[in-house]
């Protein structure tokens, strides 16, 4: 595989960074989009808010099913091209969406939209993982949040905004797909020119008289084998396990709001005015998940078992009390803005401290380096399944609470303010229940953690440990908790980045060394490159 990073005044890894970051804010952006034109596409197909909830639970069962894919793609390639490739794929998709000319259309474009962002979420995580130091992973994704949730501003408020209008005789939610399609297609041009992955030298094995040779991928019957250890050692983790169900559940929620901004339409809202407010709980969250992040750090150098489980715990509960007043205490009248944005803001900083804060930095922390991108991937393939949350909304909306559906292309009249009034209440109604039972649930399912996670830890030390004393070469040892001891981000981030330039220069430079290497059934060896630069320092200090 030749170079093909263009030069920058950046270092490689803060280059990467940025682009990776960026990667983030448009998948979010994209993932986003439909939901913040459910009005306009309802009307435009007549559809019911069960029937918009289905669309996202098909692009969520869909990404469940190929998340697997990840982990399998990053056993070959490196993952600033996974993410180059998934950006084009949801570029795609996203344009079938402005295509579509019926339900159906729509729907198998969704779905085929979930396919990318399986690959790309995972890759995204890892690589912000191997980024950072153990006591400092917290902060990085808190940071990979933060750009994340701007890309929810941006989708939401720019799909909001667009889709009350018309652009050259198209429907302005349609323009505002074609015009993410494109800002997609953007990036993956510079993710693939101008990012690279200094944490895959897999076609590159560096021997011990200096030499390289390059090393052929493993057969298809290995990989898969491979897949399948990797599958088998992750889903035996207690630890992984209370994460990935608490997942499931808490997640129903975050799907559940998706429906925010038509409820704050149905209350009388203009377009411009709820998508000022829904952007008021996504800067929230923004700024809420920094904050998260750091405070997990914070947490766990204070109480290294027990710091960052109880910051998740504080969180899923504080959002039952909030959105109940949005919902029910604050009038529903736009007279009383300040309060609903005061309120939505406020339950978007409470309520997004559980993945900087606990899930993501705890996945690293209870598997080996290599097995990164395996755990982030299989813990997404079965969150998705938590877009039930958006239909099962609709359908308590419109069976327990009366929601009345319109159809504007069959001729039915537009809705009265009494009625629109009535279907603000049911909307309400549906939304806080999918919001406030699972989050109990959650919290309840994050004391388990409190017994595993000390465990799962030291298992994960232990082999690196043995990995240690098999190849001296590897250093990568994880921190236990507070004690990490000099973890210095930007010390990290240059080690980061020497083992990337290192590896460019062998793509470069390595001509007359390199030679064909054959790998065994079981695959090629441990990727030194990755554990003698940002996996960790001499000295055991991740």
């Amino acid at each position: 595989m030749g170079q093909r990073c263009l030069p920058w005044g950046f270092d490689l890894t803060r280059r990467s960074l940025i682009l990776v970051n960026l990667a983030s804010i448009v998948e979010k952006a994209d993932e986003v989009l439909l939901p913040a034109v459910f009005f306009e596409v309802g009307r435009a197909f007549g559809i019911s808010p069960a029937a918009l909830g289905t669309l996202t639970f098909a692009r969520g069962i869909i990404q469940s099913a190929c998340s697997p894919l990840a982990a399998y793609v990053a056993q070959h390639h490196d993952r600033t091209l996974i993410i180059a490739v998934s950006a084009v794929w949801w570029g795609a998709a996203t344009v079938a969406v402005g295509l579509s000319r019926s339900y159906w259309q729509l729907a198998v474009a969704r779905a085929l939209n979930g396919v990318g962002l399986a690959v790309v979420l995972p890759s995204i995580q890892s690589f912000v993982a191997d980024a950072h130091a153990a006591e400092h992973r917290g902060s990085g994704f808190g940071w990979l949040q933060f750009t994340n949730y701007s890309g929810s501003i941006v989708g939401g408020v720019g799909g909001t905004l667009l889709a009350g209008s018309s652009f050259l005789g198209i429907a302005g939610w349609r323009f505002a797909f074609y015009l993410m399609a494109i800002i997609s297609f953007i990036l993956g041009a510079l993710v693939y020119f101008c990012a690279e992955d200094p944490c895959y030298p897999r076609d590159v094995i560096k021997l011990e008289d200096g030499s390289h040779v390059l090393a052929r991928p493993p057969s298809l019957r290995a990989s898969l084998a491979q897949l399948w250890a990797s599958a088998a050692t992750v889903f035996r983790l207690p630890s992984f396990q209370v994460i990935l169900t608490q997942g499931v559940v808490g997640s129903i929620p975050w799907a559940a709001m998706v429906f925010y901004t038509l409820w704050l339409e149905l209350l009388g809202y203009s377009h411009h005015a709820a998508a000022g407010l829904v952007a008021g709980f996504s800067v929230g969250s923004c700024l809420g998940g920094l904050f998260g992040g750091y405070l997990g750090d914070f947490l766990a150098k204070k109480s290294p078992n027990k710091g960052r489980i109880a910051c998740s715990q504080v969180s899923a509960l504080s959002a039952i009390p909030l959105t109940a007043a949005l919902l029910f205490a604050v009038p529903r009248s736009p007279a009383w803005w300040p309060l609903h944005g005061l309120t939505l803001g406020l339950n978007g900083f409470l309520v997004s401290w559980n993945g900087p804060a606990t899930n993501n930095p705890i996945f690293a922390e209870i598997v080996e380096p290599r097995l990164r991108t395996a755990v982030y991937a299989f813990d997404r393939s079965l969150v998705p399944l938590a877009a039930l949350g958006a239909p099962a909304v609709g359908i308590i909306a419109e069976v327990f609470f009366g929601y009345n559906v319109t159809d504007e292309q069959k001729g039915s009249p537009p809705l009265t303010p009494a009625e629109r009034a009535a279907n603000a209440r049911a909307l309400g109604n549906g939304i806080f229940v999918v919001v406030a039972i699972p989050f109990v649930v959650c919290a309840a399912i994050y004391s388990l953690l409190y017994r595993t996670y000390p465990a799962d830890r030291a298992r994960a030390l232990h082999a690196q440990e043995l990995a240690m004393v098999r190849d001296p070469s590897f250093v990568g040892l994880p921190s236990s908790g507070g004690e990490a001891g000099e973890g210095d981000p930007d010390t990290e981030l240059g080690e980061f980045s020497g083992a990337g330039e290192q590896r460019a220069k062998s793509r470069r430079g390595g001509g007359e060394e390199e030679k064909l290497l054959q790998n065994s059934e079981t695959g090629p060896p441990l990727r030194k490159a990755a554990s003698e630069g940002m996996m960790g320092r001499p000295g055991g200090v991740e």
